[in-house]
């Protein structure tokens, strides 16, 4: 089934944030939740993650290393319709940005994420976030570093 989830990966694909609920643990604090939708082949795949989730995909895929997440960690009035509605955007966007431009064999923490593969060990699905980035990137920005980098490699 792994096997078959990673060849999705590999098809013609769409991704996208699916919806974006405030989520109420007993006893923890809310947070919200994406819900990530990738289909290809006719079959869709759904995972849900938090923001931090999308900081530590951010962080093991070392063809981003050094490069600042697009999307600020704390956004004033993110309870508001218009900032939620950005915040999607642009995490919606992040997904597709790392989905088209990475190449197959640095995919595996990006399969990871969208639930097409399956974590080999426990330390390696939540690994420890270093250090947060810092400011707003735009994905012509990823994308122009991306390039830089992998020409200079």
């Amino acid at each position: 089934r792994d096997c078959e989830r990673a060849k999705m990966s590999e098809a013609t694909a769409t991704i996208r944030i699916a919806a974006s609920d405030v989520v109420k643990p007993p006893g923890q604090r809310e947070y919200r939740e994406y819900t990530i939708v990738h289909e290809a082949g006719g079959v869709a795949v759904e995972s849900k993650h938090r923001y931090n989730d999308f900081l530590v995909l951010h962080e093991r895929i070392p063809a981003l290393a050094g490069m600042r997440f697009p999307a600020p960690k704390s956004i004033f009035g993110l309870s508001t319709e218009s900032a939620i509605n950005e915040r999607v955007a642009t995490l919606q966007s992040y997904l597709r940005f790392v989905a088209d431009k990475l190449p197959p064999s640095e995919r595996a923490p990006l399969n990871e994420f969208l639930n097409l593969t399956a974590p080999a060990t426990p330390a390696e699905a939540k690994p420890a976030l270093a250090a947060p980035p810092g400011t707003l990137a735009s994905a012509s920005v990823l994308a122009a570093n991306l390039a830089a980098k992998t020409a200079a490699a």
